[in-house]
């Protein structure tokens, strides 16, 4: 829900850009620690995220 609000204001039906939204709180780390990107889960969300990136722009 909170990603969908922060992109309310600037998404329109012609266009919608890809993002992600990670809570390092879901996964017991902290975001200053900076290691969140240890997790499996997390590696593949972004992963997956910026295949979708990359489908869009080739």
């Amino acid at each position: 829900m909170a990603l969908h609000e922060v992109l309310h204001g600037i998404a329109t039906s012609d266009y919608w850009p890809e993002a992600i939204l990670i809570s390092s709180s879901e996964y017991l780390r902290s975001s200053i620690k900076g290691d969140l990107i240890e997790e499996d889960e997390i590696k593949a969300r972004i992963n997956r995220f910026a295949g979708r990136i990359i489908q869009k722009m080739g």
